[in-house]
């Protein structure tokens, strides 16, 4: 295997007989792990760890526990125990646990649920040897610590993927051990990093568990592992610097690749090693200081390693043989394939009859002009995005005169098995999701391999016969600057769930502290959640943590963003459910607003997998069936969306659909649903299971009889399946009566609610349209092509444009011909009409045809057609571009540039009409100019992560640059276009599940996109943070309307009557009860450290009869309120003349959820961003008024704000100039603002009437009643007056009654607030009564009996606005049940 590899097949060395395959063991005797049997149960015996390696296929995870499980059978018929074990094994994945139970249960003879059993969640079969998930045993064990003792054996299986759930459970494994001297301990993997498990667990051993009460530690007793392998033959690793001295590379692009990877390589080397390659590239580096001598070399493909590769798979293909080709990501292998596509004899078979498919024959033989000579090849593509469904056949061996060429990501490495490898050509990089903790985002990125891992994908080619691994990195640089293992999962996730069940671990194990069961002398802090985390294997970063905290709090899991901080019920249910910390929240809010059943579909649908059929040219080589395929995908898609553009709505609807045609199972029963909506049926099976995966985990902590605990057991009802006493998953029939039906709701508005309060914070915008005029100098591309449709009379909505598609498709005779050729290759059908335009050099396809002069609309825009998609337009939010025009985009799968085949004019007429042309045609991505195009909206904390920025407002937040979003391209969503061509154009906002950032930082991939118009800005704010994203509300500074908003430096000019008082005051209610809802009642302990728990604290699971479950609220009444204020369509926008921009959020400082805290109602003159003076003119004075500035305006500023504190808002002359340095002619200057009047020998200054401190019988400067509803008159009802003083009088009345409990200080601006809005809903004379009866009840509670009498009291204040504080005592016995309840209020 030494020698030249050139020619025709040259492959591995050794003759046909080397590679002979290995047969497959029959029988357990012949698994290579059977040879270590003995050394394996003495090890268990004398030892309380042991560590086992052995590579896949050894037979570790199915015949350890048999061993150990047997041998204590044995053990007690000779009298040496009582033979008793409780194994657990557990597994990274659902299907593996499933799977390796059902292996030993047949290797046993038995049935699974004898002996063997499994426990994933949602299903679980009982044994007393059992398989589990990771995640299932560390939930376990977080929530009930004392189950690990009732244990004999616990077996950690494939500990080297160092998982978030594997390295806590293994945090725990060595806490538990130490208060659990009997359990055993296996931990056993295929790359197990010894030394570094090894020292870990060293305190466990005898002798090191516990330090001695007189003296020093005694020495670690250190475990080596037991390598049990696996037969392999010989691997020959080749390298880039090696690659002359074994293949023959020509040259051309294959050589120049080769030549300057090297030189790279050696210029990156400190040093100047010399390479053994073509004698190009020798040059010599500067050292960058590295211990290797290395500088850092980025990983990326070189230009001409596709070429490269093309030319050693021709040299190593053998007959009946497997060739991988590890690459990094989709788009790598996108790239490969269409290089190496011409050497696939498949596709020659296509070519030459269209008809048949290769797939049906097995016996194909080469043809004759085959370029690899006695070996056919066949490639194929293998990534976790194409469905296995459409890739089965490279799983099967390759028949005679055949080599299977697999361009594979990792997921080749250990997850999936080829038959017959031979050889693998690795590129030693892969794409890894890296946390941003700066940005508080999961990022994309291609990073150098592991040596282990290079390792385990060499180890591939050497299975069944002697091997080759081709890397196409120099030896010097794997030896040098790639790590050896994989670093573990913890040091680059979110932390956020792992935080959660950390802070729940510690107050488990303080109870268990308490109670004795943890021995002294560990020496492990277990006190606070971060330095919990500090004691697994290798600790993450305190970076990391803090953002892990900020986002837990972000989110709404704990009250504040601290160590100390409280897991409030959203929390709890967030560490129960296997999904994302923002699918939690929406589940949660589902359940707040009686939609729970929707919302369980549309976070199934998220977190499993695109059901859809997903056609794809990597799989299928004929482009007339891919172009098919592509639109019954698409028509199924766009049927589900509705045209509501919200990918979350579009998978719950296709569920809903599933209900409704019976929910049926498998794949003979879901034939005809799966092909009627085009889906595939196993995802739909996983998505649906996943449905009922979380239905059983809600169900089990809601109270029965709830609402949602009545609608979630119908939907599991409907889907066959419910959940007994014993919290069992048990099957059941289908429902004979209609309420299934009725699970769902038929409101898309709420629905568009739930969806805006789950993602609010994952914000996508569209502002300023690029078709838009720009009002000057060089016109943007898309406003070139709106003016030539707009000129052509071409449907905005029907037509789409290609960049200068290929010259010679125009230089021919038949033009046209050859363009709806290219179209038709794309889609399936012509277009009705082709425009070229020679100047922009632009190809117009439109879809509608001539379109009627008639149909024009605003700003001479050509509307479509009476009828055009009826049955999609309801609940629109935009006037998306026909489906043609999304297929066009499809066809090269979002791509920048792709291929595309067909047959031209001029070939049929030379008689090849069923030909293709020889090589494909590359085509730019189409363009529509009225596309959305979407970016990111990052946050302050992104920005500025140092809280550098100057003010609340902001004023120094650093303005950082767009990232772009991408949706799935697959969706509706994905090529939106907002068609209508009116003026001024309309702006959009959007928000969606997840966010996962590219490499660059200029772009990112967006998952679950729901497009939104600015009337559904309301329903943004019911659950955004207006610090956070530096809100700020627009006023016009003539009306003192909301005319505007901004979010971070993105400023939005809202449609009139979008934020009214009115709204404002509904969307504050709505975010009150959520603040209700979120907020933990769980009381500190008292003295005797026994402290009383409320609804949704540490034992939320504790107890039976509803006691322990979790409480949630309800708010789907002011939700209801406040859709009926929002706008079904945005009216046109008019910019103001002048806005005064000012802070959203409330001055409120609380150590409750500062992310929902109330948004003001009106404009805060005082502290208004305006101009001159923070100060509107007096409304008797108009625009008139003369406005001071520089020290004049300081001084009348501060003159204001001093008058406004004191009583009837008045103060002497005398004293005022002593305290502001000023005199009586300067104030009579300002009669606008303030008067100054003669009183006595002094005068008295007050503020002027109608001016800035208006009193409480004047509206607020400039404020109109709403239209239509929408406002409110003046001093009447909602959307009035705000009443001041009054209610600060009665306040300090209140509080001056002998023995209230209640002090001012107690009422902050929140509850003064509340107070004035009760005022002025209810008017003054019940707010008399009200205040009354408040003095009743705070004298009856002692200063000290109450915790927080802020809190108190807004919950007093809260029951009366719900109208639960009647008259008499009725009323009082109300209040006096409800107040009772939060407990952490008294």
């Amino acid at each position: 295997m030494g020698g030249k590899r050139g020619g025709k097949g040259g492959g591995g060395g050794g003759d046909d007989g080397d590679f002979a395959p290995i047969p497959v063991p029959k029988t357990a005797e012949e698994l290579p792990i059977y040879a270590h049997k003995e050394a394996i149960l003495q090890h268990i015996r004398d030892f309380r760890i042991t560590h086992i390696q052995g590579e896949t296929g050894c037979g570790k995870s199915t015949q350890v526990p048999k061993y150990i499980m047997q041998d204590a059978e044995d053990r007690h018929k000779r009298g040496e125990g009582d033979g008793v074990t409780k194994i657990v094994v557990t597994q990274p994945r659902r299907m593996a646990a499933i799977t390796l139970a059902r292996r030993v249960a047949s290797e046993l003879g038995e049935e699974v649920g004898k002996t063997v059993g499994y426990k994933i969640s949602g299903d679980a079969v009982a044994g007393k040897l059992c398989f589990v998930t990771t995640g299932f045993l560390l939930q376990v064990l977080v929530n009930q610590p004392e189950e690990f003792a009732t244990y004999t054996h616990v077996i950690l299986d494939e500990v080297h993927e160092r998982s978030v759930d594997a390295d806590l459970l293994t945090m725990l494994m060595k806490l538990l051990m130490q208060c659990s001297p009997k359990v055993r301990l296996v931990v056993m993997s295929a790359t197990l990093q010894a030394h570094l498990f090894a020292q870990y667990f060293s305190a466990v051993e005898e002798g090191g568990s516990m330090a001695s009460r007189g003296g020093r530690r005694p020495p670690p007793a250190e475990v080596k592992p037991i390598f049990v392998g696996v037969r392999t033959y010989p691997v020959q690793e080749i390298f880039l610097d090696e690659l002359d001295d074994h293949f023959t590379i020509k040259g051309g692009f294959a050589r120049a690749g080769l030549d300057k990877a090297l030189n790279e390589f050696w210029k990156m080397e400190g040093g100047g090693r010399k390479g053994t390659g073509k004698g190009k590239g020798k040059g010599k580096g500067k050292d960058s200081g590295s211990a290797s001598g290395f500088r850092r070399m980025e990983p990326q493909i070189t230009q001409g390693f596709d070429e490269l590769c093309k030319e050693l798979i021709q040299q190593m293909a053998r007959e009946k043989c497997t060739l991988i080709v590890f690459l990094p990501g989709i788009a790598d292998i996108t790239s490969f394939y269409e290089c190496m596509a011409p050497l696939d004899t498949s596709r020659a078979d296509r070519r030459s009859s269209l008809e048949t498919s290769w797939r049906d024959n097995d016996d194909v033989r080469p043809s004759g002009n085959n370029s690899t000579g006695e070996v056919a090849l066949r490639i194929y593509p293998m990534h976790s995005l194409i469905p296995r469904e459409e890739q089965e056949e490279v799983f099967n061996a390759p028949p005679a005169g055949v080599c299977h060429v697999v361009l594979a990501s990792n997921i080749a490495e250990s997850s999936l098995t080829l038959p017959s490898v031979c050889a693998i050509i690795d590129l030693a990089m892969r794409r890894s999701i890296q946390y941003d903790a700066r940005r508080l985002m999961s990022c994309l990125v291609t990073t150098w391999c592991s040596q282990s891992s290079c390792k385990q994908r060499s180890g591939r080619s050497g299975r069944t016969m002697p091997g080759r691994a081709v890397r196409l990195i120099t030896r010097s640089f794997f030896d040098s600057e790639m790590v050896e293992f994989d670093p573990p999962e913890m040091l680059n996730a979110p932390l956020t769930k792992l935080y959660l069940q950390a802070k729940q671990l510690t107050s488990k194990l303080d109870n268990m502290w308490e109670k004795g069961l943890i021995p002294e002398g560990i020496e492990m802090d277990l006190t606070t959640p971060t330095k919990l985390l500090g004691e697994v294997v290798q600790p993450p970063s305190t970076t990391l943590v803090l953002a892990a905290i900020r986002e837990l709090a972000d989110v709404g899991c704990i009250n504040r963003p601290s160590e100390d901080a409280l897991i409030t019920p959203l929390g709890y249910i967030a560490m129960a459910l296997p999904c994302e910390l923002r699918l939690c929240r929406l589940l949660y809010l589902g359940l707040m607003l009686k939609c729970p059943c929707d919302a369980i579909a549309m976070v199934a649908g998220l977190t499993a997998a695109d059901p859809f059929s997903t056609p794809s040219l990597l799989v299928i080589k004929d482009q007339k069936e891919y172009s098919q395929k592509l639109k019954r995908s698409f028509d199924a898609r766009l049927w589900c969306d509705a045209g509501r553009h919200s990918e979350p709505i579009m998978l719950r609807d296709l569920f809903s659909h599933w209900i409704q045609a019976g929910a049926p199972r498998g794949p003979k029963a879901m034939g005809a649903f799966a092909r009627d909506w085009n889906i595939i049926p196993k995802k739909f099976e996983a998505l649906a299971s996943e449905a009922i995966d979380l239905c059983t985990r809600l169900v089990k902590l809601l109270p029965p009889r709830s609402h949602g605990h009545t609608s979630i057991s119908r939907m599991m009802s409907a889907m066959r399946f419910s959940v007994d006493r014993r919290e069992e998953l048990v099957k059941t029939q289908f429902p004979t009566d209609s309420e299934y039906k009725k699970i769902f709701s038929e409101d898309v508005s709420l629905m568009r609610a739930l969806i805006c309060g789950g993602f609010s914070d994952q914000l996508l915008v569209h502002l300023k349209p690029r078709w838009a005029p720009s009002g000057g100098g060089k016109k943007k591309k898309e406003e070139q092509i709106v003016d030539i449709m707009k000129k052509q009379g071409l449907d905005y909505r029907g037509t789409v444009c290609l960049l200068n598609p290929p010259q010679e498709l125009r230089s021919w005779n038949n033009a046209e011909e050859n363009h709806q050729r290219l179209c038709e290759a794309m889609i399936g059908e012509r277009a009705k009409r082709i425009y070229w335009d020679e100047k922009e050099k632009l190809l117009f396809y439109d879809f509608k045809g001539e379109a009627k002069a008639k149909r024009r609309g605003k700003g001479g825009a050509i509307l479509p057609d009476e009828g055009w998609d009826e049955e999609l337009n309801t609940d629109a939010v935009i006037s998306d571009v026909c489906p043609q025009a999304h297929r066009l985009h499809q066809f090269g799968a979002g791509r920048w540039k792709f291929n595309v085949s067909f047959t031209s004019a001029e070939d049929a007429e030379n008689g090849d009409a069923g030909g293709w042309h020889k090589e494909p045609y590359e085509i730019l991505k189409p363009i529509q100019p009225f596309l959305i195009s979407w970016e990111v909206v990052q946050h302050a904390a992104a920005i500025d992560p140092g809280g550098g920025g100057k003010g609340k407002g902001g004023k120094g937040a650093k303005k950082v640059a767009g990232v772009k979003a991408m949706p799935d391209w697959r969706n509706p969503v994905g090529f939106c276009c907002h068609a209508a061509g009116t003026m001024p154009s309309e702006e959009h906002l959007g928000v969606c599940a997840s966010v996962q950032g590219l490499e660059s930082g200029a772009s990112a991939f967006v998952a679950g996109a729901t497009v939104l118009g600015l009337n559904h800005i309301p329903l943004l704010l019911t659950t955004i943070d207006p610090t956070k994203w530096q809100v700020k509300w627009g006023f016009d500074y003539n009306s003192g309307e909301v005319c505007a908003i901004k979010i971070m430096q993105y400023e939005i000019i809202l449609p009139p009557e979008t934020l009214t008082p009115n709204v404002l005051w509904k969307l504050n209610k709505v975010r009150e009860a959520m603040l209700a809802a979120l907020t933990p009642w769980e009381e500190p302990e008292d003295e005797g450290g026994k402290g009383r728990r409320g609804r949704g604290q540490s034992e939320y699971r504790g107890g039976r009869g509803g006691s322990g479950y979790i409480w949630v609220g309800d708010a789907s009444q002011e939700m209801a309120d406040l859709l009926e204020e929002v706008w079904h369509s945005p009216e046109p926008i008019q910019r103001p003349k002048r806005i005064i921009w000012q802070p959203a959020g409330v001055e409120y400082f609380t150590d409750r959820h500062e992310w929902l805290q109330p948004l003001t109602e009106e404009i805060d003159w005082d502290n208004a961003d305006c101009p001159s003076l923070k100060m509107p003119p007096a409304p008797n004075q108009g625009k008139n008024a003369k406005l001071p500035s520089g020290k004049e305006a300081e001084v009348l500023k501060k003159v204001t704000e001093w008058l406004r504190t004191r009583p009837k808002g008045e103060d002497k002359l005398s004293a005022i100039c002593g305290r502001f340095q000023t005199s009586g002619k300067a104030l009579s200057k300002f009669k606008d603002f303030i008067e100054v009047v003669p009183k006595g020998q002094d005068s008295i200054v007050r503020l002027a009437r109608g001016a800035n401190g208006f009193s409480s019988d004047q509206g607020s400067p400039g404020k109109k009643s709403g239209k239509g509803g929408k406002g409110g008159a003046k001093g009447s009802g909602k959307g009035g007056s705000q009443p001041t003083s009054g209610v600060d009088k009665r306040i300090d009345d209140l509080c001056n009654i002998t023995g209230i409990g209640c002090q001012l200080t107690d009422f902050d601006g929140r509850v003064r607030r509340q107070l004035q809005v009760f005022e002025r809903r209810r008017g003054k004379g019940s707010a008399d009564t009200a205040f009354e009866m408040l003095a009743e009840w705070c004298t009856k509670k002692d200063r000290d009996s109450v915790r927080s009498w802020t809190a108190y009291l807004m919950v007093l204040l809260r029951n009366w606005e719900s109208n639960t504080f009647g008259e008499g005592e009725e009323g009082a016995a109300a209040v006096e049940e409800e107040s009772a309840a939060p407990a952490a209020y008294q």
